[in-house]
């Protein structure tokens, strides 16, 4: 996989993870401003109710302050029907005062308008028949049928200008039955009354409307501000009229949503921080995805190491030890973190590693050392590389050499043998040529003086001619047998038959191969052998104890015995000890010590020059160790030699 391929996989979680979290802070975001919004909405609302509140009621007081008039002059021709225009005229102009508010005022007995306060300027009212003109017709007779005061417009006068007419119905109340007498009205401009009463299309950071044309209420039509007000869920007040209403509708100066207006840097703030803080959270995801790749690759690298990471402070101390311990040798997991490398056995000792710690560490370089480190089961070796980790740590990896160390002893100890196999080998064909020749040689020269002076020679010198040429032809015959059992055992790597034997069996077998060279020199052999049986290879078992006569034969002097003993071992439970003892003239202890250390390929001539190779020796301690015997040379310079051997008892067998 290339690298940009892991980049790859790490950086598209990221983003996902990223624009998820930018998803989850719009929501948020959103849902604040919404929330916000709504409690910024419901304090506007709050407030444009109180300054519909006040609208409402300057509006009301100052209607009501106009409506009034007619209702005075209502009230004052109900009860004097005979009214006097003079009269009128008196009240009006009480009543009306200068109020710049009221256009006019007018009386129409029967609905016919007769006079008009102030005449100047409204002369083209008189004589208006009020049941004449279809509009004001039914506002009369609406105000006849309810007996209440009528606001009707804004409608446009005749003689110019917007506004509203208060209609109020005058009956006669001095009969018993009160009568319909006229109409009395008052215009009121409207401009001049929103104006009296403080009321505009805008002001208090909001936008107003009037509807209600004709006191109808929300039926009627807008008569003052934008229509679309009222489309924008406005703000609402009920401004009472003596017979229907009006509606004022507020709404802010920006419109409901001019709280993101408002608050527009504050939006910008957390849709930045918004997105700021989705981008570090991607971030950190990437760098928590990359650290976790990364642990998975140090992880994978813990399973595949077959060494140990530690950490060590300047002083020497374990400070942390990896999670590959485990899967090294016993003594390397018996390590523990508060230990010190200097408390082991060093390969180059305590002092070079102390110096190895110093330069890794001082002087920021890298060092190898061997450490043996010692447990309650097993040594253990491990090659330490060291690395520095700062100016007062530093990182060691132990690999487990234990293997390696016991290879290379086994091969030192290997090299040592096969260096002492060779110098014997070389020295045993050396000694195997020259008593072969010697030998032959010697047969040879006697045969000649046999067969040229046999004529002179009695019948007893010729015997003993016969009987040397037969004892040399009796050694050869030995020591070519001894040479083909080693090559053979060398070669094939001969492996025992063990079974079990009848010891005096063999030990008789192997005397009588014997006797003749024994009448020779005149040596007696005896056997004394209980009944018993040993677990060992028939054949190799014989071998033993024909090189072991043979060599008791070769050293013992004329008139001299040998015996062939053996009984159960006191020593060892189990073992026979076969014991072979000579009355020859034994040896001095450097060679004892040699034989009995194995340095066997020696040759000591007999008693009477007889050849040795001492390859009979080495035969019999290689055919004990196959078959789990052992081997004790006991000697003394002119007093004989005791071969004893301890031998498996046989499986059978009582002893």
């Amino acid at each position: 996989m290339s690298k940009l391929q892991q980049n790859l996989k790490i950086i598209r979680p990221a983003i996902v993870i990223s624009l998820g979290c930018l998803l989850v802070l719009g929501y948020f975001i959103s849902l604040y401003v919404q929330t916000s919004e709504e409690a910024w909405e419901k304090d506007e609302r709050t407030r444009l109710a109180r300054v519909l509140n006040n609208t409402r009621s300057n509006l009301e007081s100052e209607l009501f302050t106009r409506i009034y008039y007619t209702r005075s002059i209502s009230a004052y021709v109900s009860l004097h029907p005979n009214l006097m225009l003079e009269e009128f005229y008196n009240l009006a102009g009480e009543l009306v005062n200068d109020d710049i508010v009221i256009n006019s005022m007018s009386i129409a007995p029967d609905g016919v308008i007769k006079a008009v306060y102030p005449q100047t300027g409204h002369e083209q009212v008189i004589g208006l028949d009020l049941f004449d003109h279809p509009k004001r017709r039914s506002i009369v007779e609406k105000t006849i049928q309810t007996q209440k005061t009528f606001v009707a417009g804004p409608v446009e006068l005749i003689e110019g200008g917007i506004a509203f007419i208060s209609y109020t119905p005058i009956f006669d109340k001095t009969v018993a039955e009160p009568t319909f007498w006229g109409m009395t009205d008052i215009v009121i401009r409207k401009d001049e009354l929103f104006e009296a009463a403080g009321f505009s299309e805008t002001g208090s950071g909001a936008v107003f409307a009037l509807k209600g044309y004709d006191g109808e209420g929300l039926r009627g039509e807008t008569f003052f501000g934008d229509p679309g007000i009222f489309e924008q869920n406005p703000v609402t007040a009920v401004v009472r009229l003596p017979d229907g209403a009006w509606i004022i509708g507020a709404v802010p100066a920006s419109g409901w949503v001019g709280y993101l207006d408002q608050d527009s840097f504050l939006l910008s703030v957390l849709i930045v921080a918004g997105i700021t803080i989705s981008i570090l959270i991607g971030l950190f995801a990437a760098t928590i995805l990359h650290l976790r790749a990364n642990a998975r690759q140090l992880q994978s690298i813990f399973n595949a190491m077959t060494s140990s990471v530690l950490e060590i402070d300047s002083k020497g101390i374990i400070t942390w030890i990896g999670p590959t311990q485990c899967r090294l040798p016993h003594a390397i997991k018996c390590l523990n973190v508060g230990d010190s490398i200097y408390s082991l056995e060093l390969g180059s000792g305590n002092d070079d590693a102390r110096q190895a710690l110093e330069k890794v560490i001082g002087q920021q370089e890298f060092h190898r050392i061997e450490l043996k480190i010692g447990g309650p089961q097993e040594d253990a070796w491990a090659m330490a590389n060291i690395s520095p980790k700062g100016p007062d740590a530093a990182t060691a990896v132990l690999y487990d050499i234990t293997k390696l160390k016991l290879q290379q002893k086994q091969l030192e100890e290997s090299q040592r043998e096969l260096s002492e196999l060779n110098s014997n080998k070389d020295l045993l064909f050396s000694i195997i040529a020259h008593d072969l020749r010697s030998q032959a040689a010697a047969s040879i020269s006697l045969s000649e003086t046999l067969l040229d002076k046999h004529m002179e020679l009695s019948p007893e010198e010729q015997g003993e001619m016969l009987a040397l040429i037969y004892q040399s032809g009796k050694e050869n015959i030995f020591l070519l047998e001894n040479l083909l059992t080693w090559a053979r055992a060398q070669q094939t790597g001969l492996s025992a038959d063990r079974q079990d034997v009848e010891l005096s069996n063999a030990a008789s077998r192997v005397s009588k191969t014997f006797r003749e060279l024994a009448i020779i020199k005149n040596v007696s052999i005896h056997i004394d052998i209980p009944l018993i049986a040993v677990f060992f290879d028939p054949s190799m078992l014989e071998t033993v104890i024909r090189n072991l006569v043979s060599n008791s034969l070769k050293f013992t002097e004329p008139g001299g015995t040998i015996r062939i003993e053996a009984s159960a071992s006191a020593r060892e439970k189990g073992k026979v000890e076969l014991r072979v003892t000579d009355s020859g003239v034994g040896m001095d202890p450097e060679r004892l010590n040699t034989l009995n250390n194995k340095l066997l390929v020696q040759t000591t001539r007999g008693t009477e020059q007889e050849s040795g190779t001492g390859l009979g020796l080495k035969l019999c301690w290689d055919f004990l160790n196959r078959n789990e015997g052992s081997m004790v040379i006991e000697s003394e310079l002119g007093k004989g030699t005791s071969v004893i051997c301890s031998i498996p008892a046989g499986k059978n067998s009582e002893n």
